[in-house]
């Protein structure tokens, strides 16, 4: 329970200290740009994973005991998901106490990008963890994708810095828009576009849908695999 508060604390405190007396931006208060960015990425990535180890790890489970594959995936996801939410309770307390943000009704909108951000995450995780039981280097995989990732998706940088001629090319990445919902609120204050939002809603539904389908249509194989 202590490290689940101090991880993040220190991580939040390292990047307004950094961000703050360190690296200037060209942004007013910058780190408040940065941190949501950043504990969101880490939440889908952290996640993503965690549920690509998930099966292959658990064939002790899976072999002896008849009981849904998707819990497995599912509890390595909650894990991370409490992670998340933790970092952001305890960024919301500090930038409200300390004067630097106010509460803002928008706020009131952020349990549905995190929805969003979890059907997304659960999606790919459901479809990554089926992907590993067939290929063992699947995790090692996602985590250098994840790397090189980050720098594809608008985390520490808006995408108007982007050329506008690249900037098809980041808006693949689904990440880049669950972002730009939490910076649009946190950082913005706007309150996103309903079409825009209503689009990205199908979107993530589908990718769940999608990891949901594969996952079901080979979980029975899972036991003499893995």
């Amino acid at each position: 329970m202590l490290w689940t508060l101090l991880n993040p604390a220190f991580y939040i405190a390292t990047y307004y200290f950094v961000f703050t007396f360190f690296i200037k931006m060209g942004m007013d208060n910058y780190h408040l740009y940065l941190i949501p960015g950043f504990l969101a990425w880490n939440f889908t990535l952290s996640a993503i994973v965690s549920a690509s180890e998930s099966i292959i790890q658990s064939k002790h489970l899976i072999s002896k005991i008849a009981f849904p594959n998707e819990i497995l995936v599912l509890a390595n996801i909650a894990v991370c998901f409490v992670d998340f939410i933790v970092s952001v309770i305890i960024y919301l307390t500090v930038v409200l106490l300390t004067g630097v943000v106010q509460f803002s009704n928008l706020f009131l909108l952020l349990p549905a990008v995190v929805l969003l951000q979890i059907l997304f995450t659960t999606g790919l995780g459901l479809f990554v963890a089926t992907i590993s039981v067939y290929f063992r280097d699947v995790p090692k995989l996602v985590q250098l994708a994840g790397t090189i990732m980050f720098f594809f998706t608008p985390v520490f940088y808006p995408l108007s810095n982007v050329p506008v001629v690249y900037q098809w090319i980041l808006k693949l990445n689904p990440m880049t828009h669950i972002i730009g919902f939490y910076h649009a609120i946190l950082y913005y204050n706007n309150v996103p576009d309903k079409i825009y939002a209503l689009v990205m809603v199908f979107t993530f539904a589908a990718i769940f849908l999608a990891g949901f389908i594969v996952f079901n249509n080979f979980k029975h194989k899972f036991a003499e695999l893995s």
